[in-house]
């Protein structure tokens, strides 16, 4: 027997017997968006008591997304130097928002729905968005306010920048997890209507895939936490 052409034929069944297990592991690995996402923001009021300009110092015109697989934050930029910035930490179902000039950071409860669901629906329509098309899903509900009397949203997605949706099955905060369950992705547009008050319109101006840093997600520990208890 010819021990170096056997050992050297042992040799290549190892490395392709290496070659097919990796590639079947990257077959089936999923990889799910991480990044940022920036949304321009406008408004158009429905009641004469209100302008765009006005809705624009209250609420602010753009929002940035920082998004991992098992939780995000949003900042939203109130003016130069004002910041608002709203955690969602989805394994444990916890919301922080921590508002600029306060001493205190407001806990909420993600999986709590804000009200009954009136119309949850993936709509027939595409609009292109930053160079894709992308399709929508629709969500109305009747709010737990008095003041509002529906809230109908048309959220787009692109299923290119994909969601591990165990992860969202229990965000009932804005329907989230149905709007999830039918897109397995982020948002790149939401038309969102708050009747008789205004309409909002979240557009994504980019999105750039790449690592979040952990220590983003740390609370401030100088503030105080106000928990709602479960």
């Amino acid at each position: 027997m010819n021990l170096y052409k056997y050992h050297k034929n042992m040799k290549l069944e190892y490395f392709l017997l290496l070659y097919l297990v990796l590639l079947n592991q990257t077959s089936f690995a999923q990889k799910y968006f991480e990044g940022k996402v920036i949304f321009e923001k406008s408004y158009e009021p429905l009641d004469s008591r209100l302008t765009s300009q006005l809705l624009t110092e209250y609420y602010g015109n753009r929002t940035i997304g920082l998004v991992q697989e098992k939780r995000y934050l949003m900042y939203v930029p109130l003016n130069s130097k004002d910041t608002l910035k709203i955690y969602y930490f989805l394994e444990t179902c916890d919301g922080y928002i921590d508002r600029p000039n306060s001493d205190t950071i407001d806990h909420f409860n993600i999986d709590e729905t804000p009200g009954i669901l009136t119309k949850y629906e993936l709509v027939d329509a595409e609009k292109l968005i930053l160079g894709d098309k992308c399709k929508a899903v629709s969500i109305e509900y009747k709010p737990k306010e008095d003041y509002i009397d529906k809230v109908s949203g048309i959220y787009y997605f692109n299923p290119k920048y994909k969601l591990n949706k165990k992860y969202y099955v229990n965000h009932g905060e804005s329907f989230w997890n149905l709007f999830v369950a039918k897109s397995g992705s982020i948002s790149v547009r939401n038309e969102i209507t708050y009747y008789p008050l205004y309409k909002a319109i979240y557009q994504a101006s980019k999105i750039i895939e790449q690592k979040i840093d952990n220590n983003l997600f740390k609370l401030n520990p100088k503030k105080y936490i106000n928990r709602i208890p479960r």
